[in-house]
């Protein structure tokens, strides 16, 4: 199993490091620069949000200009991916980002779980179409023993399979191990 470590630290290694804040935000590119020096055989995924930009049309320019100036990563979070506030896709800021970042990942992040589970299916059908990698879905505010809090998630997964990587999200290494026995993933997230 692949497990993304959320870091803001060159000095630990990970074996899939996510280089961002804790809000999720960007960090900089040089610490991403530094970590690939010190640890080639990670993996290194850059988030590209910037939270406190509160213009579209300046957010999305950041988040392209971010992903051009990127080192060699493999791959890139956006959790700034809806329409204006909405629970719909921004479908041409996709498209953009995806054509940007060629063959590397792209992966949507746990704003994902904000859109209704009623949605849930329509939605990764459009992330497919725009070659989204991966989505991220919040589970760190759900009672694991709470079978129906985990039912939206099981039937997300049952629907992608194969398609697009759904990648949950946990706080810890324990609440990671407690969600994959009772639901098999390949890959978590610990943010």
């Amino acid at each position: 199993m692949k497990t993304f470590y959320r870091t803001n630290q060159i000095s630990i290694q990970h074996d899939v490091a996510l280089f961002a804040s804790e809000q999720l935000d960007a960090v900089s590119i040089t610490l991403l620069e530094m970590y690939k020096k010190l640890h080639p055989e990670s993996e290194v995924f850059m988030s590209i949000n910037v939270s406190e930009e509160t213009d579209t049309f300046m957010k999305n320019n950041i988040h392209y200009e971010l992903i051009k100036a990127s080192p060699n990563v493999e791959g890139f979070l956006t959790n700034q991916f809806l329409s204006d506030e909405s629970v719909y896709l921004d479908k041409n800021y996709l498209s953009e980002i995806s054509k940007l970042i060629g063959s590397k990942h792209l992966i949507v992040g746990p704003a994902f779980t904000t859109i209704p589970s009623f949605l849930h299916s329509k939605t990764v059908e459009e992330l497919i179409e725009v070659n989204v990698s991966g989505l991220m879905y919040d589970t760190r505010d759900l009672d694991f023993s709470d079978f129906k809090a985990l039912q939206p998630l099981a039937k997300l997964r049952s629907f992608a399979r194969n398609r697009i990587e759904i990648i949950p999200v946990v706080s810890s290494i324990e609440k990671r191990d407690e969600l994959v026995k009772l639901i098999p993933f390949k890959v978590v997230a610990i943010i």
